[in-house]
């Protein structure tokens, strides 16, 4: 059993004694548990707070090119199936940090591409989705560093536009424009 499981069997327990009315917050409210949101409320408030921010401190708008460039930029950051663990999409994530982290031949760099273009996709508000992977060469740590480009179209008619500098060793924000 691995530390993973022992969290989810502790998350299983709690939900269980949640729902069987066990568990009482200390302000003498049952404690409750709330179904996640969905539509335009299910995409969430991870803010980066240096991206994410507008210059009057304002929250980016999340279904503007800048706020999905963002969204994807931690799709594909995310390791697979991470968000399972807090009963989330079991199907989201792209640890592109692992790919970097292998050797790799340039046949699976060009099927990588393809790959986080189709992590991608799965965001509901990306239509179109084109992913472009160039390798650098070493940087001055002596790792491979990598552009990945990530170019497409919102279901908004908008066009939106990321690209990372990325490396085994760390990640670079290159540039994230609409």
């Amino acid at each position: 059993m691995t530390l993973l499981d022992d969290i989810q069997a502790a998350t299983d327990q709690y939900v269980a004694d949640v729902q069987a009315g066990l568990i009482i917050e200390p302000d003498g409210v049952p404690a409750v548990i709330v179904a996640a949101p969905t539509g335009d409320l299910g995409y969430g408030r991870d803010l980066s707070c240096d991206t994410d921010l507008t210059a009057n401190f304002d929250e980016v708008d999340e279904n503007s090119p800048e706020g999905v460039s963002q969204a994807l930029l931690r799709r594909i950051t995310t390791q697979h199936g991470t968000l399972s663990y807090l009963g989330e999409d079991p199907d989201y994530g792209r640890d592109v940090m692992a790919f970097l982290s292998a050797d790799m031949t340039m046949v699976e760099i060009m099927a990588e591409q393809d790959l986080l273009a189709a992590e991608c996709l799965k965001d509901d508000r990306v239509k179109s989705c084109q992913c472009v992977i160039t390798y650098l060469g070493k940087d001055d740590t002596g790792t491979d560093a990598f552009d990945i480009s990530i170019d497409g179209e919102l279901y908004s008619g908008k066009t939106y536009s990321l690209t990372e500098t990325l490396t085994s060793a760390s990640q670079l924000a290159e540039d994230m424009a609409s």
